[in-house]
């Protein structure tokens, strides 16, 4: 679900969706103005609005009557317009189906450019499994280590990373104006068998656990303190919650590099690549036409046709 909605907000699915909209909003700017207007009565509703404010005790005891009054002008379900489209109310999350997400397809997105942008993840824990904090530790050393290394060093891109979600259960290789495609693909998947077969020494896992904490201790401006206090309070995050995150993190043993390793090893993954068309097609001649080709950037020919 969080998938999908970030897909429609800030994807492709919303690039595309964009060229839509701006033809409506040239050629029929009423009923476009209307449409907005229903996303607006979808969202902010009195009763299910959260704000998040952070400032000093005297900025938000000055800000308090004008946020009072917001509230105040926020519409209720009851009182909404029938703009709010056909859900009457009933939560999006009783009227999801599945059927909404886009297949799981390995997808080549062609844009024209001469670099690729090279991605593969999936899922490693799944719902109800307890994901440990040595888990974000052994995935910031695949980042600065192995693909520091392979990707960037070796394969010339100008970035490479390995990102693990904790909330999501789900790894994520990524490589950043990359000249390689099935290369970079290759050393995605040899990674679980580095970790298998690594022999770490007790210093190099403190390392690990240090670059672990760096990431959760950085220094932090006080837009961002409380914009990472909202996120945990919508995730009902506790105190002890993330002590026992950290005590995890400060734990992690070699056993757990081989549990990461071995549980890496099992994801089989879906691949998303962007890059030009004949890379594409070139990577596809190795990989048995693994990857869908969706052209994201229309021609300028293709776009006057479009409004024809």
């Amino acid at each position: 679900l969080l998938g999908f909605l970030s897909e429609c907000t800030g994807g492709i699915t919303y690039l595309q969706a964009l060229g839509k909209m701006i033809n409506e909003a040239e050629d029929d700017w009423p009923s476009f103005v209307t449409k907005l207007q229903g996303i607006r009565e979808k969202i902010f509703k009195r009763d299910n609005l959260i704000i998040n404010l952070t400032g000093d005790s005297k900025t938000l005891e000055q800000s308090r009557p004008y946020v009072d009054q917001f509230i105040l002008n926020t519409s209720t379900t009851a009182g909404s317009s029938s703009t709010t489209g056909k859900s009457n109310g009933i939560p999006f999350q009783q009227e999801w189906d599945d059927k909404k997400l886009l297949p799981k397809d390995d997808e080549g997105l062609v844009v024209p450019t001469q670099v690729n942008y090279v991605g593969k993840g999936g899922q490693i824990f799944h719902e109800g499994e307890h994901v440990p904090g040595s888990a974000s530790v052994i995935s910031k050393f695949l980042s600065t280590g192995y693909m520091w290394n392979n990707v960037r060093v070796i394969g010339g891109a100008y970035g490479g990373f390995a990102s693990f979600g904790p909330t999501s259960g789900r790894m994520f290789f990524l490589s950043y104006r990359d000249p390689n495609l099935v290369n970079t693909l290759n050393i995605y998947d040899n990674a679980a068998e580095h970790l298998l077969n690594l022999e770490i020494s007790d210093d190099m896992i403190e390392k690990a656990i240090i670059g672990a904490i760096g990431d959760m201790d950085s220094p932090k401006m006080p837009d961002q303190e409380g914009f990472e206090s909202f996120q945990q309070y919508l995730r009902g995050e506790s105190d002890e919650d993330r002590q026992q995150w950290r005590n995890e993190v400060l734990a992690t043993s070699r056993a757990d590099f081989q549990m990461f390793g071995e549980r890496l090893a099992k994801l089989k993954g879906t691949i998303s690549v962007v890059g030009s068309q004949k890379a594409i097609e070139e990577a596809n001649k190795e990989m048995n036409g693994a990857l869908k080709l969706i052209h994201v950037v229309e021609s300028q020919q293709q776009q006057q046709r479009s409004r024809l």
